[in-house]
């Protein structure tokens, strides 16, 4: 059986409040586009916002997808009977590359 690495040690929420913690507390205010320097910050400024929303969503799916994986792994490891041989994928034959002595003894 392949070894599932246990992904609940990874904390998401830990990750989530660093990215926090990276962005700004203090929002630019909207700038007029003759202040070019005050107008691209603004526009930063929302799209960072945007991206830190997106990345909240995103990580609380990713912790929903870790507990439906852990889940499946604890009912897949009730059901599969424990074997104490270790299983390795069958690994392909290699394939012998074709060259004109191969080819004429045929």
């Amino acid at each position: 059986m392949v070894k599932i690495p246990d992904l609940s040690k990874l904390n998401l929420k830990g990750i989530v409040e660093n990215v926090k913690s990276i962005i700004g507390q203090t929002p630019i205010p909207e700038a007029a586009k003759n202040n070019p320097t005050g107008y691209h910050l603004s526009e930063l400024s929302k799209a960072i916002k945007t991206l830190a929303e997106l990345h909240s969503k995103e990580a609380d799916t990713i912790a929903k997808i870790d507990a439906t994986l852990g889940n499946l792994y604890q009912s897949l490891t009730a059901v599969t009977p424990a074997s104490d041989a270790p299983t390795t994928p069958a690994q392909p034959k290699p394939e012998v590359p074709k060259t004109s002595e191969t080819e004429a003894k045929k």
